[in-house]
């Protein structure tokens, strides 16, 4: 979305928009199966609210399109690098 031109403020507004939709589908899978672990869901689901909260906060009042395209693209290249060094050892 960014090569395609959008701002990357509205980038993220998407992605946090997503995001609980595919949470709840995987939560789905997950009670289906009886393995929910209701204490980490709630923790984690205490936190991710808060932390989303804040974080949109943040980059609202704070944080150029410029500085949030620079943050997504170091993102992106720390797990980049991250998958790739995970592929490379698996092969040795």
């Amino acid at each position: 979305m960014l090569m395609l031109g959008f701002n990357p403020k509205k980038i993220a507004a998407i992605t946090a928009f997503v995001v609980p939709f595919s949470s709840f589908s995987g939560f789905l899978t997950y009670w289906s199966m009886g393995s929910v672990d209701w204490k980490l869901l709630i923790i984690a689901s205490v936190t991710g609210f808060a932390g989303a909260t804040l974080g949109t906060m943040f980059m609202q009042k704070k944080l150029n399109p410029k500085s949030v395209k620079k943050i997504l693209a170091i993102i992106l290249l720390l797990m980049a690098i991250k998958l790739s060094w995970k592929i490379i050892s698996n092969l040795i």
